[in-house]
């Protein structure tokens, strides 16, 4: 096999292998910490590239920091002259970047939707290809496309899908621009959609070694003894503090149930005492109608007030004297005296009497005493 051949052969190693790493970083990726991804992400630099076809714009990002390098036309220029220019914007960002993409301005991309049988959700790209010349103005050989399926086509057995086409003119002069800088986009992507197109020819590394594979071999080699070293620690951690952020939130929650039972507790302890309360004492209504029955026909009540200790009331008898001995005689009430001096109303021919009375129990002690003398 001549040497084109073995760089033929070198390559198609050294591709395969950098998609077998891609791979493989995107399964551990779900593995790592989402804040040490966070923290790694912010460690890469990238080469952003955006071009219109006829010249390419330059923005190169570290972390938060963005740094837009300059735009460079190369319609009628020879490639020598761009690449020294593409060189020069390079110098501004100390020509370092860990990665770089193509972004096709969407200008130039033709971007449709298009409903294709279910059948074939599994070979988008090659269907679409047997039928570019129909869905587009351009055969296959003339354009670059991407087929990204969407969420619900809205008739049984199909699917929608967006179709993004760019004419191969408009990304292999360009490619052919930044290769001769030495720049050689990881990817491609088709306007803001960033649908991703598939590599040119044109974007093949030839002439890898030995060296080139071992590199690639020796940093996964690396990265892979990081990962054994770290993930099961920062797995511990982040259990560690998943746990001890749900025992504070049991905690809370236990707080906040012993706080509602020890409400509850209070507010039956008040409900029995009303409870008894009320068994041992007598409404005002029921006061009111045990006076009402002890006075005769010939006196009557103009006012009536009763609280938690005993009865006030005033009205006119022929005889005050005689409303002690009618409070006296009922049921609950006792210990009565008189507020005010008796009056003699001249008009009513009858004497006006205040008086207060002590609520007693059925044996007719004095409630208070019974209380304070305990049980």
């Amino acid at each position: 096999m001549g040497q084109d051949g073995m760089e033929l052969d070198w390559s198609q190693l050294v591709d395969l292998l950098r998609r077998f790493w891609r791979w493989w970083m995107s399964n551990l990726a779900a593995l790592v910490p989402a804040a040490l991804a966070r923290r790694v992400r912010r460690l890469f630099a990238i080469l952003e590239i955006e071009t219109d076809g006829s010249r390419v714009r330059l923005r190169h990002r570290h972390g938060d920091t963005v740094r837009e390098l300059g735009t460079v036309a190369f319609a009628q220029r020879t490639g020598d002259a761009v690449a020294t220019e593409l060189r020069s914007l390079l110098a501004a960002a100390d020509g370092y970047y860990d990665r770089s993409f193509l972004r096709v301005a969407p200008s130039r991309v033709l971007s449709r939707t298009i409903r294709v049988p279910a059948a074939a959700r599994h070979s988008l790209a090659e269907a679409i290809g047997y039928d570019i010349d129909r869905q587009t103005p351009f055969g296959e050989d003339q354009v670059y496309f991407t087929v990204t399926p969407l969420s619900g086509s809205g008739v049984e057995g199909e699917i929608a899908v967006r179709l993004e086409v760019v004419r191969r003119t408009d990304i292999d002069e360009p490619l052919a621009f930044l290769a001769a800088a030495g720049i050689r986009p990881d990817r491609i992507v088709a306007g803001e959609g960033g649908g991703r197109l598939p590599l040119p020819a044109a974007m093949a590394r030839k002439g890898q070694s030995w060296r080139g594979v071992a590199g690639v071999l020796a940093l996964g080699a690396a990265v892979a003894f990081f990962l054994a070293a770290y993930l099961p620690v920062a797995r511990v951690n982040e259990d560690l503090a998943r746990v001890e952020a749900e025992s504070a939130r049991t905690r809370a929650a236990a707080a906040r149930v012993e706080s509602l039972r020890r409400e509850m507790q209070a507010l039956a302890d008040a409900e029995s005492r009303l409870l008894a309360r009320k068994a041992r004492e007598p409404m005002a209504l029921a006061l009111l109608a045990e006076v009402t029955a002890a006075i005769p026909d010939t006196a009557f009540l103009i006012e009536f007030g009763a609280d938690g200790t005993g009865v006030t009331l005033s009205g006119y008898a022929e005889k005050a004297s005689d409303a002690i001995s009618w409070i006296e005689g009922t049921e609950h009430l006792g210990g009565a005296r008189f507020l005010s001096p008796v009056m003699q109303d001249q008009r009513l021919g009858r004497e006006r009497f205040s008086l207060a009375a002590e609520r007693q129990d059925g044996d007719g002690h004095d409630r208070e005493v019974d209380e304070e003398a305990g049980p």
